[in-house]
């Protein structure tokens, strides 16, 4: 790999999903690229990454029932899935999901705001995903200089959508490989593993 196809994996956002998901990463690296430029290319890729994870986890995890049918929306809804990803997170990926349909089969213009959106909720369900099933190491909090971790999100501030003031717990659920978290708002203190995060109100690399 090129000195700058390394440099920018280092300061990608999705950077933590590189080394056990490398083609989640790659899906979700170029929906964060495109989310200003091609709106409706970045849905769509937001919703492949999606779908990569989805698949992965389905693989991976035997507590998940595969459906009936295997769309993206079924394996989303299915009971099994819902609770071992927690309403928070299922609600984001039904978002991504809902987006990526529009950007594919709408004729409608796709606007900024909504491929913002997607990235931002494709991150975290991206970090629920290593948090929950990562082998090697997990996104570190606080987030490192690179960006790791949940304050490497998008939000408003230079054009990123808000986080929520309050979001539905990103909860552990029995037998989970590692924990989640509940209760998180923007830029609220922090804490230990098994208690409620925060999310800071900016992404580190807009901080001067």
């Amino acid at each position: 790999r090129s000195r700058h196809e390394l440099r920018h994996a280092m300061t990608s956002p999705f950077a933590f999903l590189q080394i056990e998901w490398p083609e989640v990463y790659e899906a979700a690296d170029k929906a964060a690229g495109a989310a200003h430029p091609d709106p409706r290319t970045a849905c769509f890729y937001a919703r492949r990454a999606l779908e990569l994870a989805v698949a992965w986890a389905y693989k991976s995890d035997a507590s998940l029932r595969l459906p009936y049918q295997d769309n993206l929306s079924a394996l989303i809804h299915e009971p099994s899935f819902k609770a071992a990803a927690g309403e928070a997170v299922f609600s984001k990926a039904r978002v991504i999901n809902q987006l990526g349909n529009q950007a594919v089969h709408s004729q409608r213009p796709i606007q900024p705001f909504d491929a913002l959106t997607a990235v931002r909720e494709l991150f975290h369900v991206g970090y629920w995903l290593a948090r929950t099933y990562a082998r090697g190491p997990k996104p570190a909090w606080p987030p490192t200089s690179n960006g790791h971790g949940p304050s490497a999100a998008p939000s408003r501030r230079r054009g990123w959508p808000s986080t929520p003031a309050r979001c539905p717990g990103l909860r552990r659920s029995p037998g989970r490989p590692s924990s989640s978290f509940s209760g998180w708002r923007p830029g609220c203190g922090s804490g230990t593993r098994s208690s409620p995060r925060c999310w800071p109100t900016s992404p580190p690399w807009t901080r001067s």
